[in-house]
């Protein structure tokens, strides 16, 4: 996926920002505005906008079980891990 016949759909100032500068710095990304959702970048990939797309696993589970065979997950181990951080 880190070639530049690829194209990467990704949100605007999300995590995946840098998981694609580290990881796919060759692909080339289709850029959606920070008001975009998860599905959205989903749907970038299955209208072909896009090749592919990195997310957390619970919004491709959940679009996995509610639209059977319309997207597979490609790498078996996380492409980035972030900490997560709540503020009380």
């Amino acid at each position: 996926m880190n070639n530049a016949q690829y194209i990467l759909a990704k949100i605007d100032g999300g995590a995946v920002n840098q998981i694609a500068k580290d990881r796919f710095p060759k692909a080339k990304g289709l850029s959606l505005s920070e008001m975009s959702t998860n599905i959205d970048v989903i749907e970038s990939v299955i209208t072909g906008k896009a090749d592919f797309a990195v997310d957390d696993a619970t919004s491709f589970m959940g679009y996995m079980k509610n639209n059977p065979n319309k997207i597979k997950r490609f790498f078996d181990e996380a492409v980035g891990v972030f900490p997560a951080v709540m503020l009380l």
